[in-house]
């Protein structure tokens, strides 16, 4: 079985309107299964908590049984460092608690998967991550399962909304990893940012065709758990 993990980044009301457009895209196209990743408070401005969208996103996508994921805390960078690649493992448990309290305040109390900003994440982060009794970390190229420290490879597609001459450069980059993947490569993971909607070059109507042509070479829609546990259980039926 080939798996292909769709993320929704950036989920918070800060971006409401490009989610809804994401969504709504989406689902008339029955992308009906993705991935979610919610950063809590968004430069610590704007707290999931107090939004009543949310509240009603949030749970919705929960009843239809998708990902919900955290996604680092406020999202913040420091000079050249992401939110999570400089922190010490204390800073990162204060982080990811405060996290998950306000995910929590909107009735989403399990959350098993960790994906931090960028995905750039250090050493100590990421125990703390495991301690925190997430299942897995999601990172750049790789899938971490923490159940069993096994990790695989899997580079992210995802685009670069900002300017269009990097973001042609991506879309090339994001074609030929669409069409590398074989036999040992069985997770194809693409990411969509809110940015990407209104983005130059029109990264959104890209990704949209690499979903569509990924599904017609036979890529089943996913999520990180699933690919997981199938590997799990595939790894089992081997021994």
């Amino acid at each position: 079985m080939k798996h292909l993990v769709i993320s929704i980044h950036d989920f918070t009301h800060h971006y409401g309107s490009e989610l809804e457009d994401i969504l709504e895209e989406f689902n008339v196209r029955s992308l009906k299964k993705r991935t979610i990743l919610v950063v809590p408070n968004l430069n610590q401005q704007f707290p999931i908590s107090q939004s009543l969208s949310m509240l009603y996103s949030l749970n919705s996508e929960k009843d239809l049984g998708n990902e919900i994921c955290l996604h680092g805390y406020d999202h913040h960078e420091f000079r050249h460092y992401k939110e999570f690649d400089p922190l010490s493992y204390y800073l990162a448990k204060i982080k990811i608690k405060e996290g998950k309290k306000e995910l929590n305040k909107l009735g989403i109390t399990s959350i098993d998967g960790f994906v931090a900003p960028y995905w750039k994440i250090s050493k100590e982060s990421e125990k703390a991550v495991k301690d925190e009794g997430f299942i897995f970390s999601a990172k750049n190229p790789q899938l971490l399962d923490l159940r069993n420290n096994k990790s695989y490879s899997s580079r992210p597609i995802w685009y670069w909304p900002y300017n269009w001459l990097l973001g042609s450069g991506f879309k090339v980059f994001n074609s030929f990893l669409a069409n590398s993947w074989n036999n040992d490569n069985d997770l194809i993971r693409v990411a969509v940012h809110p940015q990407d909607v209104h983005g130059k070059g029109k990264p959104f109507e890209h990704a949209l065709k690499i979903i569509g042509y990924l599904q017609k070479k036979g890529f089943e829609l996913s999520s990180y758990k699933n690919y997981l546990d199938f590997k799990k259980n595939a790894g089992s039926f081997d021994k």
